[in-house]
């Protein structure tokens, strides 16, 4: 299944965070009310912790329907985002799982994708999984992938 590709924010910014940013808004908006009816009544609004960004250790929580996962949700560390942004998803514990990128297109192969949370150290970036499954980050503006996810 392809994934959207395209940027956390129009310009190279990550201050407001996941709670500001334009990927949020395309989560909750288009990404969700382009599922099926059945399956918007089954997804449960969940609260996400993420910082304010622009280099804060400020936790935001958001109620969001679709959201992308953050670093410490995937890695159950923090390589490059502020701590306090959740616990570890089961799912990630296994190691294997961080390698199973999602696609860009049905002829691509498995590419960079986007997490939600906003890169520390800097106002330009939010963290990313690179194509090796690992810990980075880019600038908000880059076309990079998105996983969506969804509580049911």
């Amino acid at each position: 299944n392809d994934t959207e590709r395209g940027y956390m924010n129009s310009s190279n910014t990550n201050v407001g965070g996941w709670k500001d940013c334009a990927r949020r808004k395309w989560c909750n908006d288009v990404y969700y009310n382009a599922l099926p009816s059945v399956f918007r009544s089954m997804v449960k609004e969940v609260n996400k912790k993420t910082s304010a960004g622009n280099q804060s250790s400020t936790i935001n929580t958001t109620k969001d329907k679709a959201f992308l996962l953050s670093e410490s949700e995937i890695y159950g560390s923090t390589t490059y985002s502020k701590p306090g942004e959740g616990s570890q998803y089961e799912y990630y514990k296994t190691t294997s799982n961080r390698y199973k990128l999602p696609k860009w297109s049905s002829s691509s192969k498995s590419h960079i994708y986007y997490d939600r949370s906003p890169y520390g150290g800097d106002s330009s970036y939010f963290c990313r999984v690179d194509d090796h499954g690992y810990a980075n980050c880019h600038y908000a503006s880059s076309s990079r992938g998105f996983a969506p996810c969804l509580c049911i």
